[in-house]
């Protein structure tokens, strides 16, 4: 799930760049990071024989009681932070309208087109759409 997310986030910093999600997107990967090198020692030390078993078990065992929380922590701020990232794209377009600017500017007639992604009406010119804030693809 962790991963998902992390992969999701990703992809929208390069598609739309904020830095919540780019903080969130971080501390994510940390705490993959944390949760997995337990796991690694765990698998090495098997993997090395059983004096290896024993002190991988050991040094698992201690990584984990140290690392397991503080991943949790950081898997926990990253996501709230990537979420409010999202969150704040979303609002953005509306925020920057002015207060007594009309919600959706009249289109003059033969100059309109439809966003691809709700469909509302919107100048050929315009890059975005006054209504979802979407970019639109063949801008």
């Amino acid at each position: 799930m962790f991963f998902a997310f992390w992969i999701g986030s990703s992809v929208l910093l390069y598609k739309y760049y904020h830095s919540k999600i780019l903080i969130g997107s971080a501390l994510l990967a940390a705490s993959c990071l944390c949760l997995l090198i337990p796991l690694f020692t765990l698998v090495l030390g098997v993997a090395l024989g059983p004096f290896g078993a024993i002190i991988g078990v050991g040094l698992a065992i201690a990584f984990g009681i140290i690392l397991t929380p503080m991943g949790l922590v950081l898997a926990y701020f990253g996501y709230k932070s990537a979420a409010g990232g999202l969150s704040a794209l979303r609002t953005r377009a509306i925020s920057e309208v002015p207060a007594g600017a009309p919600a959706v500017p009249p289109i003059p007639l033969g100059s309109a087109v439809f966003c691809q992604f709700c469909g509302a009406q919107i100048a050929a010119d315009h890059v975005y759409c006054a209504v979802c804030g979407r970019k639109q693809p063949n801008s």
